[in-house]
């Protein structure tokens, strides 16, 4: 099972986006539930500090929701006990069946996932500036699908392509779950929670 997001690449490539709170996101206002364990693969072609901001962003906005995450390099340390474990992966090449506006999708499986990301498609879609911001929304989405939400929204983080009314909220902290997908979150996630790393999923 997959899930996609994306952006019209050529709609926005004109749009210039003024600098504020540059992604700045609230302070999580809810306990979390489980967590989740991402492990990051294949990370060399992002910058450190990139993926760091990245990191910092996607944590802040699924924290609301509900979701605790413990970011990993890629290793052999056993999986923490009560979670769902996920497995990220930065890929250079992207399948033909993934044309833009696809960012990223993510594979299901029993105990987790695999989520894929296009980071160079991200790193082109907007200004460099904006760069972390957008990788922590597209990581915020698809690690959601991975907690258990299905489908996708007209609005908010789970919107199938954003727009420029969706980066100006990014940009300011704004672009959130709603209240009906933070507690769809809090009773799907463990449900999906194990104590296996996930399965490699079919490519």
């Amino acid at each position: 099972m997959e899930r996609r997001i994306g952006v019209r690449i050529g709609f926005l490539s004109a749009f210039a986006i003024s600098v504020s709170c540059a992604g700045a996101v609230e302070a999580p206002t809810s306990n979390p539930v489980l967590p989740l364990l991402v492990r990051l693969v294949h990370v060399n072609s992002v910058p450190p500090d990139i993926l760091r901001k990245a990191q910092s962003i996607a944590s802040a906005l699924v924290n609301r929701a509900g979701i605790s995450i413990e970011f990993r390099s890629e290793d052999r340390r056993p999986p923490c006990v009560r979670c769902l474990a996920v497995r990220v992966e930065f890929e250079d090449e992207i399948p033909l069946r993934f044309p833009p506006p696809v960012f990223a999708y993510t594979s299901l499986s029993r105990a987790g996932g695999m989520v894929h990301v296009f980071y160079r498609r991200v790193q082109n879609a907007r200004p460099p500036r904006f760069t972390p911001v957008l990788l922590g929304y597209v990581l915020a989405h698809e690690l959601a699908h991975v907690a258990g939400l299905e489908g996708h929204s007209p609005t908010g983080i789970m919107k199938a392509q954003w727009g420029v009314g969706d980066y100006h909220m990014m940009d300011e902290g704004q672009l959130r779950f709603s209240t009906e997908e933070q507690q769809a979150i809090r009773s799907r996630l463990p449900e999906r929670a194990g104590t296996v790393p996930a399965e490699e999923p079919e490519r």
